[in-house]
């Protein structure tokens, strides 16, 4: 037997597999000696370094790229045409994997501070944090980094409140207007998983205005209000609102000045990698199973029961309203923006500091807490998030104002919502709660999965195409893998017994991971990654059955 098909036998051990077959005759294998492999696999790999060139040693002690996955990369240099060059030339661009386009769009994205402060679109958006951020990630930033620019440059003092910022996640948003002194409200960070399901605006029923009653433009939603945008207000041109916003070097705004505009090649690559991110597409409730049987309750619920009317707003857990009919009987699907009560529900702290309440979608003149006085500018109104990535990206609501899942889920059955303008408090149990909580940590977890697997799955072609070549690249999509797994055990394990054998395929997984990450030899590398894509199946398999989501080329992009 050769060394790699031994380490596929030793990882077939691992994962209980055919484990009678690999044992020597009449001796039965203990669960205990099933770990020990991969303590002594992870070991080996590591001191292999029989099949590298010198270059390829110096390359592997450079590989390490922790800091860039957490953090972001620092702003490049590279003009288009060098990032056009380079892209042409990336693995997964030659494999097929990733288009030039996307990216082109992931490295203006991770990469560039066009010519600002020197923040980043990733600064807030961290591929290592679900593309947002939150206090435990924001406590792992160095003193430096370009998120606490207010901190450490005079000149923009004013661009953030940065105990909102390091306590809360909350950025200042200039939503009615440049100036940081009035006119602003402190949001929490949208993620941007799912954005090509989540945009599409409510359905026209008259000229300009949709039938939630929001004019057209803006032509997609986006941000919290969903009108986040400039010019159309399409996802295309975010990103120039974004850097004017977040990253100019003074809070004049000078175009050319405090930071470049963006050419139309740039806004077009971004989109195409931020539409590619994760999941590209919705479910279908009434064709999947959840093993779990209260969180397949909590489906049927969705569907028919207590939280029926949850997908409203949240069809098939998304963020669209489906199954509403024009006046030609045709089904249409939009995002709706909605007063909900929300903002009534928003961190006590915000009203402690004299922070302006938000009025949402809009520049009116706005009473957001009806007594009378007009206190914001807007309508109230803030458009839906998709709840299918809602567990891994917790705080919730548009002010980090609620903690847990289950207590996200419980407010709309509060007086808060009840007194809003799309209110009527949901009549939904204690348990009915737990169920649809339950049913939303298992279809996060199978979209962990799925990313996961996707990532292990451009790891090995690499590896396999190009042995010990773009090492970083290989082992920058093991640890993304990684970290989805990761993401997927917290998900599951932060309730009692909820499919519990798919965490153990996940554990699998994880092993399997680490071996390959210390991996030095390309056919170790390629069988350990083989494994943990085979562990992340079982996984899947337990969670349910039906839950398919198409992963973003995005995905794969850092």
């Amino acid at each position: 037997m050769n060394s790699v098909l031994r380490v596929v036998s030793c990882w077939m051990c691992v994962l209980g597999l055919a484990c009678s077959d690999l044992a020597p005759s009449g001796v039965e294998l203990q669960a205990s000696e099933l770990h020990r492999p991969v303590v002594d696999l992870a070991s080996a790999l590591r001191g292999d370094q029989k099949n590298l060139s010198p270059f390829d040693r110096r390359g592997f002690r450079h590989a390490d790229k922790s800091d860039e996955l957490v953090h972001g990369r620092f702003a490049s240099a590279s003009t288009q045409q060098e990032r056009e060059h380079a892209c042409a030339q990336d693995p997964r661009v030659q494999l097929g994997l990733v288009s030039v386009e996307a990216c082109v769009g992931a490295d203006l994205f991770f990469r560039e501070a066009f010519g600002g402060n020197g923040r980043t679109c990733s600064s807030c958006h961290s591929v290592a944090n679900n593309y947002t951020i939150d206090r435990p990630f924001v406590s792992t930033l160095a003193a430096r980094d370009p998120l606490f620019v207010a901190e450490n440059d005079p000149e923009l003092t004013n661009l953030e409140k940065p105990e909102l910022l390091r306590d809360f996640g909350l950025v200042l948003v200039n939503a009615d207007g440049d100036d940081p002194s009035r006119g602003f409200v402190m949001r929490s960070v949208s993620h941007m998983l799912g954005l090509a399901t989540s945009i599409g605006p409510a359905p026209v029923v008259r000229r300009g205005i949709g039938r939630d009653a929001s004019t057209q433009p803006p032509l997609e939603r986006t941000g919290w209000a969903g009108d986040g945008a400039p010019g159309n207000g399409t996802l295309r041109e975010f990103p120039i609102g974004a850097v004017k916003q977040h990253m100019t070097k003074s809070l004049d705004r000078i175009p050319g000045s405090d930071f470049h505009t963006l050419t139309e090649a740039q806004l077009m690559q971004i989109e195409r990698f931020s539409k590619s991110i994760g999941r590209t597409n919705d479910l279908d409730f009434t064709a999947l199973t959840l093993s779990d049987p209260a969180a397949d309750r909590g489906r049927q619920s969705f569907l028919s029961g207590p939280a029926k009317d949850c997908s409203v707003c949240h069809a098939n857990a998304g963020a669209n309203s489906v199954g509403f009919e024009d006046l030609l009987g045709i089904n249409f699907i939009g995002n709706f923006n909605v007063d909900v009560g929300t903002e009534n529900a928003r961190l006590p702290i915000l009203d402690e500091l004299g922070i302006p309440r938000d009025g949402g979608w809009g520049l009116e003149p706005f009473d957001s807490d009806g007594d009378g006085v007009n206190d914001s500018f807007g309508l109230g109104r803030f458009n839906a998030p998709p709840l299918i990535e809602a567990v891994d990206t917790a705080p919730y609501f548009h002010t980090n104002a609620v903690e847990t899942l289950e207590e996200a889920v419980r407010f709309y059955t509060t007086d808060v919502f009840g007194d809003s303008p799309s209110g009527g408090a949901f009549e939904m149990t204690e348990q009915d709660i737990n169920d649809v909580a339950r049913m939303l940590r298992v279809l996060n977890a199978s979209l962990n999965d799925q990313m996961a697997a996707a990532r292990l799955d451009a790891a090995r072609r690499i590896t396999e195409a190009y042995g010990n070549r773009y090492i970083s690249i290989q082992r920058g999509l093991l640890k993304l893998a990684d970290v989805e797994l990761e993401d997927a055990q917290q998900v599951l394990s932060a309730v009692e017994a909820l499919n519990p054998d798919a965490q153990r395929a996940i554990e699998h997984a994880r092993w399997a991971i680490a071996a390959a990450l210390g991996a030095t030899h390309a056919g170790y590398r390629s069988a350990s990654t083989a494994a943990a894509s085979f562990a992340v199946q079982r996984s899947e398999r337990a969670l349910g059955q039906g839950v398919h989501f198409k992963i973003g080329e995005g995905t794969l992009m850092f």
